[in-house]
C-alpha cells in the first residue's frame, strides 16, 4: 500500500520524465532527430550528467542559471527533492556511510557513488528517464525496481552489477539466455550524448563555474552528422553478465587499503569468468578480439558519458550467429563449467595459452602458445621421442580414420619443426611461408583459422571425456592410453571382432 507522499512523488516523476522526453524530441535542435530514433531501439545510451541536469530544470523546473540552483526554496525542484528525501533517504540508518563505502568500486566507467540528497536526486531521475526511453517498461514499473534495488541493497549491504561485453563482430535475432545471469542481446551500438560547446576561455570559464558539484562537461557532441546516425542502426551482439556485489563494509576506514584490494581481486575473478564465457565462443568457431567489459552500476552511482568507450565504433558487416549456434553455446559453457577446463588451476596454462591465441596477432606468439597446450595434453611425463610422440598422440586423438591420421601425423610433424625454427630463430618468415604453401593453405589467414579450429576440436573431446570421467587427465600419462582410446582402433577392433 502507497503512502501519499510515494503517490504524489510517483505522480510527479511520470509528468517530469514525459515532459523532459517531449521537448527534447521537439525543442531542442541538435538532439530531437537522435531522440526519435532512440525511442525504445538504442539500449546503450550514456548522456553527459551535467547536460542531462541542465535539460531537466530547464524543462520541468524552470531553472536557468547556477544562482537559481542555490535557491531553490518555494520551486518544483524544492519540493521534489523533499519528497525524495523522505521517500528515500529519511529513516535510513547509516545512508552516508552506506554510499561512501563502496567508494574503492569506482573506475573509468563508474562516476562513482553519490550521498548529497540533491545529486541522489538527479541520478534518480537520470536512471529513471534512460530507462525510460530504452525500454518497454513504464515509470511505475521503473520506480518500483530502483526503489527495490535501494532497499535490498540497504539491508543486504551489496548491490547489483552489470557486466557488458561487446563483440560487434557478430550479429543475433532477439535475446537468448546463456544461464540465470548470462544474457546474449541483440543492440544497437552505443549513444554517446554531450553538449556543443563553444571553445572561448570565457565561455568555457563560464560552463565551468555553472555546473553544480565542480563537474566540468566535456566540450563537443558526438553524434551529431548523418553517417553517426546511420551507424546506429545496425544491430551487434552484447553479452550482458549480472553480479551481485558486496558492499566489503568496514567499521573502521583505516581499512581502506585492504578493502581496495579485495575489490580488486573480485573483479579479477570477475574477469576471468568472462574469459573463460570467451573461450567457449572460441571453441565454437566465433572469433572476436577481447578488449575488456564495461561495468554498470546501480542508479546511485553518478553515470559516466565515457563508460562505453571500450565498444568498437560499428562494423558495417557483421557474422551471424543462427539459433543453433547459440545453442551448441550454451551446451558447451555448462560442459566447461562442469569439467572445469578453463577454472580449475590445474588447467590455467590450457586458459591463459588457449585465450591468448585468440588475441594474439604475432603468428610466432601464437605457434609457441598451440605447442604449449598441446604438449600439455600429450606429452604428459614423457622425456623422450616428444616430437614422436606429440605428433603420434595428436594424430590419434582427433583422427576419425587412418586417412585423416596420416594428414594429421604429417601435418603435426611439419608444425613441430615450424615450432622448433621459431625458438632457434632461423629465418623464420620464409619457413613459415614454405610451410602454407606446402600444406596447400590459400594464405596465412587459412593457415591460422584451421589450426585454432583443430585446437578446438582437441580440447572440446578431452571436454567431453573430462564430463564422463573427471579424472581423465591422469589417464593421459599411460603410454599406450591414445592408442587404445583412438577412434582408429576402436574401428579396427570392431571389425576384427
Amino acid at each position: 500500500m502507497r503512502n501519499q507522499e510515494e503517490l504524489t512523488f510517483l505522480e510527479h516523476l511520470g509528468e517530469d520524465i514525459k515532459m523532459l522526453e517531449n521537448a527534447l524530441m521537439n525543442k531542442e535542435e541538435d538532439l530531437k532527430d537522435i531522440f526519435k530514433l532512440i525511442r525504445k531501439t538504442i539500449p546503450f545510451i550514456t548522456i553527459e550528467f551535467s547536460y542531462f541536469i541542465e535539460l531537466l530544470n530547464k524543462y520541468c523546473f524552470s531553472i536557468l542559471n547556477k544562482s537559481e540552483i542555490k535557491k531553490i526554496e518555494d520551486t518544483i525542484l524544492f519540493d521534489r527533492i523533499n519528497l525524495f528525501k523522505r521517500i528515500f533517504i529519511e529513516n535510513t540508518e547509516n545512508i552516508e556511510y552506506f554510499t561512501k563505502s563502496s567508494v574503492f568500486l569506482r573506475d573509468s566507467h563508474s562516476g562513482g557513488p553519490v550521498y548529497e540528497p540533491i545529486l541522489l536526486f538527479y541520478s534518480f531521475y537520470y536512471a529513471v528517464f534512460i530507462e525510460y526511453i530504452t525500454s518497454m517498461d513504464d515509470i511505475l514499473t521503473i520506480f518500483e525496481k530502483f526503489k527495490n534495488q535501494w532497499k535490498e541493497s540497504l539491508q543486504s549491504h551489496t548491490f547489483p552489477v552489470k557486466i557488458i561485453l561487446h563483440m560487434p563482430i557478430f550479429a543475433i535475432v532477439g535475446e537468448h539466455q546463456i544461464d540465470d545471469n548470462i544474457k546474449l542481446i541483440s543492440a544497437r551500438p552505443p549513444l554517446k550524448i554531450m553538449k556543443k560547446r563553444s571553445q572561448t576561455r570565457e565561455y568555457q570559464n563560464y560552463i565551468s563555474s555553472y555546473y553544480p558539484f565542480g563537474m566540468k562537461p566535456s566540450d563537443y557532441f558526438r553524434y551529431d552528422n548523418k553517417d553517426d546516425l546511420d551507424n546506429l542502426t545496425t544491430m551487434r551482439l552484447y553479452l550482458s553478465i549480472n553480479y551481485i556485489t558486496p558492499y566489503y563494509l568496514f567499521n573502521d576506514y583505516s581499512s581502506y587499503e585492504g578493502l581496495y584490494e579485495n575489490i580488486m581481486k573480485k573483479k579479477d575473478e570477475i574477469e576471468e569468468e568472462i574469459k573463460e564465457l570467451a573461450c567457449c565462443l572460441y571453441l565454437l568457431g566465433k572469433e572476436f578480439d577481447y578488449k575488456g567489459f564495461i561495468t554498470e552500476y546501480p542508479w546511485w552511482f553518478v553515470p559516466n558519458v565515457n563508460r562505453f568507450d571500450k565498444f568498437d565504433e560499428p562494423i558495417r558487416r557483421a557474422i551471424f550467429v543462427s539459433n543453433e549456434e547459440i545453442i551448441l553455446l550454451k551446451q558447451i559453457y555448462h560442459k566447461v563449467r562442469k569439467c572445469g577446463i578453463f577454472n580449475e588451476n590445474k588447467f590455467e596454462i590450457v586458459k591463459y595459452r588457449f585465450f591468448q591465441i585468440f588475441n594474439n596477432r604475432n603468428v610466432q606468439d601464437l605457434l609457441l602458445d598451440y605447442f604449449i597446450i598441446l604438449e600439455f595434453f600429450f606429452t604428459r611425463n614423457i622425456m623422450a621421442e616428444l616430437k614422436f610422440r606429440l605428433t603420434l598422440n595428436t594424430a590419434l586423438f582427433i583422427s576419425s580414420d587412418w586417412d585423416e591420421f596420416n594428414k594429421f601425423f604429417k601435418f603435426f610433424g611439419d608444425l613441430y619443426k615450424l615450432r622448433s625454427i621459431i625458438i632457434h630463430g632461423s629465418d623464420v618468415k620464409r619457413k613459415i611461408e614454405n610451410f602454407i604453401k606446402n600444406h596447400n593453405f590459400e594464405h596465412i589467414h587459412h593457415f591460422l583459422y584451421e589450426i585454432k579450429r583443430m585446437l578446438s576440436k582437441i580440447i572440446l573431446k578431452f571436454i567431453n571425456l573430462k564430463v564422463e570421467n573427471p579424472q581423465i587427465l591422469k589417464k593421459f600419462e599411460s603410454p599406450h592410453f591414445f592408442l587404445k582410446n583412438s577412434n582408429l582402433t576402436t574401428e579396427y577392433n570392431n571389425s576384427a571382432e
